[in-house]
């Protein structure tokens, strides 16, 4: 790894950090949710096993002849265990929402008021130097991005390693020459996934500037409409505002292709390596 690289990755891991230390104070809410989205996720792994008892038993005693009441008594008490975890995860899941949306906003509110707090002390000649829409509407997309990635992006990404992880560890018990043709798969899929990721949060970033130039634009024309109008500025505003939503388009449509090549090669790989194991096992 280069020394540039190196630095630059150094205020992105301080920036998760002081993002993250505004959970400290609610962490009495946010770690049960979080236990809580472990056991959800838990649970989850358990319907493939009871959907196969429930489905794949029955078949095979009447085959084997088994008798038709103790099929149906198995399938019966199947059923409810099944209905019973799936109350469980459903309970579980709403307090876990709760607490989630409740720490994270309560966290972010503590940061807009200490973002807000500074920004009001900076000197006056730093306004000057920024324009005041670039400026507010930064603040809004920014911590628009943080909160989708504490509500949306952390729980996601928590409940899908829970899955792999259980998954794997299922079918290492069943079968572990399976488990290992598996893994043998994971790298070649993190690696796609940190180069893709890397032009994602690229174009991601070079999208969300263009459409904070945008809102620049209509908040800078609104607070000015007395010149606009007297200086029959109409026309140059609106060219303004469209060459900001052009080049919006273009990064997103830019940024649209990486997104799409990597969902094909994920779609690819993971239906590849199901036939592949299907066919191996």
């Amino acid at each position: 790894m280069s020394k540039d690289s190196g630095n630059a990755r150094k205020p992105t891991k301080a920036a998760l950090r002081w993002v993250l230390s505004y959970l400290g104070p609610h962490k009495g809410i946010f770690i049960p949710s979080l236990i809580a989205l472990f056991l959800t996720a838990g649970l989850s792994l358990s319907f493939p096993l009871l959907l196969k008892d429930l489905i794949g038993d029955p078949a095979d005693a009447w085959r084997n002849g088994v008798q038709p009441s103790e099929v149906l008594a198995k399938s019966n008490k199947t059923a409810i265990l099944m209905v019973c975890l799936l109350a469980l995860q459903a309970f579980i899941g709403f307090w876990r929402v709760q607490g989630f949306i409740r720490s994270v906003e309560s966290a972010l509110n503590d940061l807009r008021r200490d973002l807000f707090q500074h920004l009001v002390k900076l000197p006056v000649p730093f306004f000057q130097n920024e324009r005041s829409g670039a400026l507010s509407n930064r603040f809004s997309a920014d911590l628009g991005v943080v909160r989708d990635t504490l509500l949306n992006t952390v729980p996601q990404a928590v409940r899908q390693t829970v899955i792999l992880l259980g998954g794997l560890t299922a079918i290492f018990f069943f079968s572990w020459k399976l488990s290992l043709v598996m893994l043998a798969s994971v790298p070649v899929v993190v690696l796609s996934i940190a180069l893709f990721g890397r032009k994602v949060r690229r174009y991601s970033r070079e999208a969300q500037d263009s459409l904070a130039e945008s809102g620049t634009v209509i908040e800078e024309t609104v607070q000015n409409i007395a010149d606009v109008k007297a200086f029959a500025n109409e026309r140059l505003e609106r060219d303004r505002y469209d060459s900001a939503l052009t080049t919006f388009l273009k990064v997103s449509i830019k940024g649209s292709k990486v997104r799409g090549a990597f969902l094909s090669f994920i779609i690819f790989a993971m239906f590849g390596a199901i036939t592949f194991v299907t066919w191996y096992g």
